[in-house]
């Protein structure tokens, strides 16, 4: 004798049936992270009539809950939003593992309204539901002020757990095509861009730069007496400095910056819409970073090290990719052959 759960009382329609087909294909047909967020943003707002919503998702090193994307908070920008695990509603939602409905929130110990603190905005009720792929829980999606949130049952809770399984299954296959790919362009030793992907940068920003009429900087550098490390240290002891290197690159980038290790002890920083005297000021700042850096604390050998620079900016002192490597090269090979520790620009 087949149970029947007393909150079926209306079974799905064939026009929900094929919705709910149409949806699970869209989100699992493609590995762009933003189009599957699009998709869940568009089927949220049709399966459901609600005030915002948010996806919360799991930061794989932390632990921590953050914000993937918050829906019309009042306009109020809290993507990035970083919270412990076990807080709030959506806290409550990752650590069981269950929909949560909360239709007056006032009454309900778990919500912390924080964000509504920030935001300005008058949360009422919440509707949580946890993403699971493989018995782990990635996310949390969250439906806040939906419209009668106490008729959110039998059918209409069932979408939602539909909803939210494609989600997890969507989600989860973009995070691994991006780790994958991230892998693909990225040098193992320095988490910078590697060789292959820095010529891709460089097409795309100088093409970009032509169009918006603006400069685009390139600063070359090289560690000075690698060679000497080796000899007195060993290799891994040169692995480690390289390293360290690209770790102290990091810190000059601006969002809109890269930076990639051009092979051996070399590296490169592209800076786009960026007048050479601005990226003279930023070789000084990763120059005076360098010289305060203690490489190897790792090993108990505190070095200090130097770089030797070259600065070259596109179009002013070369009109194409190739050249504007060879220009900016040069300069730090003039600096390599004389003072090091310095920089020279084209």
């Amino acid at each position: 004798m087949t149970q029947t759960n007393p909150l079926d009382t209306h079974p799905m329609h064939s026009s929900q049936v094929d919705m709910i087909a149409d949806i699970g294909q869209a989100l699992t047909s493609t590995f762009d992270m933003n189009e599957v967020i699009n998709l869940i943003m568009k089927n949220m707002t049709r399966l459901f009539e609600l005030e915002n919503w948010s996806l919360l998702l799991v930061d794989d090193e932390s632990g921590e809950l953050y914000f993937e994307v918050a829906i019309d908070h009042e306009n109020k920008n809290i993507n990035g939003l970083r919270f412990k695990s076990e807080e709030g509603v959506a806290g409550w939602v990752l650590k069981k593992k269950k929909t949560l409905i909360i239709t007056d929130v006032t009454q309900d110990e778990r919500f912390t309204g924080h964000i509504d603190k920030l935001t300005s905005f008058k949360t009422k009720s919440i509707i949580a539901a946890p993403l699971i792929f493989r018995d782990k829980t990635i996310g949390v999606l969250e439906l806040v002020n939906c419209k009668n949130p106490e008729k959110v049952k039998g059918t209409k809770l069932k979408l939602l757990t539909l909803l939210a399984d494609f989600a997890a299954i969507a989600i989860s296959n973009a995070k691994h095509y991006q780790y994958v790919n991230q892998l693909t362009i990225t040098d193992d030793l320095t988490g910078l861009n590697n060789a292959r992907h820095l010529h891709y940068i460089l097409d795309t920003e100088i093409s970009r730069c032509m169009k918006e009429n603006k400069p685009l900087t390139l600063i070359f550098l090289d560690i000075d007496h690698l060679k000497k490390v080796n000899d007195a240290h060993g290799h891994l002891a040169g692995s480690e400095i390289i390293s360290e290197f690209g770790q102290v690159i990091k810190t000059v980038l601006r969002p809109n910056d890269y930076g990639a290790r051009y092979g051996g002890d070399e590296f490169v920083v592209i800076l786009p819409r960026t007048p050479k005297a601005e990226a003279i000021n930023i070789a000084n700042t990763l120059r005076k970073n360098i010289l305060e850096k203690q490489f190897l604390n790792s090993m108990n050998l505190e070095l200090q090290l130097t770089a030797s620079f070259g600065v070259a900016t596109f179009p002013d002192d070369a009109d194409s990719k190739d050249a504007i490597i060879k220009m900016a090269d040069d300069m730090m090979y003039k600096v390599k052959h004389s003072t090091r520790n310095a920089i020279a620009s084209a």
